[in-house]
C-alpha cells in the first residue's frame, strides 16, 4: 500500500521526465547524425529507466511537497522546522530509534527509514556499472552513490518536512554497494548479458 501511494505521487514527475528524455535524445542523435541502427537500444532503455527512477526519487527526497488549496499553491511545512531539529550527525543513531519503534509494534518506520534508505540506492548502484564501463570499479560506484546521497542530505537541510541524517548517508551508500555486487554477480554469470547494455565506443 505504501509503495503504491509513493508511485502515485512520483508518477507526474516521471511522466514529465519521460517526455523531456525522448525529446532531448531525439535532438541529440539528430544533431550528431547517428543512424537509428547504430543506437544501442539496450543502453537507451536502461538510461531511461535510471532517469525515471532518479526523478521519482528526487520528487520524494529533494523537492518540497506542494499542496493546492482554494486556487493557491503552497509548500507543506514551510517555516515550520528549525534546521537544528532536522539534523542528526550521530552515526548509527537510527539503530536505537528503530529498536524503540519496533518495541512499540511499529514496523513501518523500519521498512521506510532503514530498508527504504538502503533499497532506493540499490538500483543506482546496479545501473551505473551496467550502463557505463567507468563504473565497473567498486570505489567509483560507491563514491558516486556517496556523493549523490550527500547532495540529497544537504538539500534536505533547507527543504520543508525533510530531515538530514548521517545514517541515511551510510545506508544509501550501502545500498549502492549492494546494487554493484548484484551487477557483479550477473556479470560473472554472463559477461555478454551485461556488456550489451553499455554505451558503444563510437557514441559518446
Amino acid at each position: 500500500m505504501i509503495i503504491l501511494q509513493l508511485l502515485g505521487e512520483m508518477l507526474p514527475y516521471m511522466v514529465a521526465a519521460l517526455i523531456i528524455f525522448l525529446i532531448t535524445r531525439f535532438i541529440y542523435y539528430r544533431k550528431e547524425g547517428v543512424p537509428f541502427r547504430k543506437i544501442n537500444k539496450y543502453h537507451e532503455i536502461g538510461l531511461l529507466l535510471l532517469i525515471l527512477f532518479v526523478t521519482g526519487l528526487a520528487s520524494k527526497t529533494v523537492l518540497p511537497t506542494f499542496y493546492f488549496h482554494e486556487g493557491h499553491i503552497g509548500v507543506m511545512g514551510y517555516g515550520y522546522e528549525e534546521v537544528i531539529d532536522k539534523l542528526n550527525l550521530i552515526p548509527f543513531n537510527k539503530i536505537t530509534e528503530t529498536q524503540n519503534v519496533i518495541s512499540r509494534g511499529i514496523w513501518s518506520y523500519f521498512i521506510v527509514e532503514v530498508l527504504g534508505n538502503i533499497g532506493m540506492f540499490i538500483p543506482i548502484g546496479f545501473a551505473l556499472p551496467m550502463l557505463w564501463k567507468r563504473y565497473e570499479k567498486l570505489w567509483v560506484t560507491a563514491l558516486t552513490c556517496l556523493a549523490a546521497s550527500l547532495f540529497i542530505e544537504l538539500v534536505q537541510l533547507i527543504t520543508p518536512l525533510r530531515a538530514t541524517d548521517v545514517d541515511d548517508l551510510i545506508m544509501n551508500t550501502l545500498g549502492g554497494i549492494i546494487g554493484y555486487l548484484i551487477y557483479l554477480l550477473i556479470r560473472r554469470l554472463s559477461k555478454r548479458a551485461t556488456d550489451k547494455w553499455k554505451l558503444k565506443p563510437d557514441i559518446k
